[in-house]
Order: structure tokens, then sequence, then C-alpha cells
């Protein structure tokens, strides 16, 4: 003796108004499963069954999956790795390589990783871009390696440059 109703088109809504539109027409919703959707928010309905338009009884149950929005993913520490193990490992870990910048280390291997961006640990969207920076080796004999003069005195950093007829700039930092 219940009446027939259309079903309404719940998906693309978010669950409040979903079940807004399902009380109008005296119908129920249950939650059969939650999923991933980089192009829909977390709350977010994507499909419904029955269907859209789908004629009911009142007191039906609409089943629906909900989206949990863009999935998060730790991006995965590739230092020191050669590039294609780390290639590998961001492809696997569903991250695009982006930049490939090489520079010359002293501690790295020429063909391994030096450092990345973002870097190891940090939370990202999955399919989010990864810059490398891939070592090319040893310096040069033409290029002149520089002390870390962080937490020295300037008397000892003029006293080096001086010694190797590099120039110094001072920029004070005001705080």
């Amino acid at each position: 003796t219940r009446k027939e109703v259309p079903t309404p088109d719940i998906t693309h809504k978010q669950i409040d108004v979903a079940l807004d539109l399902l009380a109008q027409s005296k119908l129920a919703l249950q939650k059969m499963g939650e999923e991933f959707q980089v192009d829909l928010p977390a709350g977010t309905i994507i499909r419904q069954l029955p269907p859209a338009g789908t004629s009911v009884r009142e007191g039906k149950v609409v089943r629906v999956w909900i989206s949990q929005g863009k999935e998060n993913i730790e991006v995965p520490d590739v230092s020191n790795l050669p590039l294609r193990s780390a290639e590998f490992a961001l492809r696997q870990a569903n991250l695009v390589i982006g930049t490939k910048e090489t520079k010359s280390s002293l501690e790295i291997e020429k063909g391994n990783i030096i450092s990345q961006e973002p870097q190891a640990g940090a939370i990202v969207v999955k399919g989010s871009t990864i810059n490398l920076i891939v070592s090319s080796g040893v310096p040069s004999s033409a290029s002149r390696i520089v002390p870390d003069f962080r937490h020295k005195k300037l008397v000892d950093v003029s006293n080096w440059a001086s010694s190797r007829n590099v120039e110094v700039k001072v920029i004070e930092d005001p705080e």
C-alpha cells in the first residue's frame, strides 16, 4: 500500500543534502562504502543504487558510496638512491617525477639523489610531483669549494677569502 516515488538524483551531493532529498521522498539511505575520489570532496556521494529516476516504494533504502576526497600519502625517502631506483620508488608510491636538476657533490655518488622536494616524510596528495636533485659527482678542478661558514667568526671567513682571492660580501640580518 506504500506509494511509488521516483528516486532522486543524489550523486555529487553532500550527505546532508542527500538525506534531505531522500526524506522528502520518504526514502532511507544506507552507506555501502567509501572511496578516494580526486574530483569529489570528502562527504560527497559518488554513486547510488537504485539509480536516479527509478520508481520505488516509499521506505526503500537507497545504497550510496561516499567520497573520501583526495588520497594523501607520505613521500618516500629517495635520498642517496640511484636515479632509476628513486624513480621506481616514487612511481610505486603513485607520485610523479618532476624536474631533475644536477649538482656536483663531494658526498653523494654520481647518479644518486642529493635531495628531493617535497622532502621525505611530507604528506602530499596522491599523484603529486616530486622534484629531484641528482649528483653529477665530484666538482671539476676549476670549481671552488666553499666551506660552511655558518656560526663562524667574520675574521675567519675574511682570512679564508683573502687567501683565495675571493670577495666577501656581508649582509646583516636586522633580527
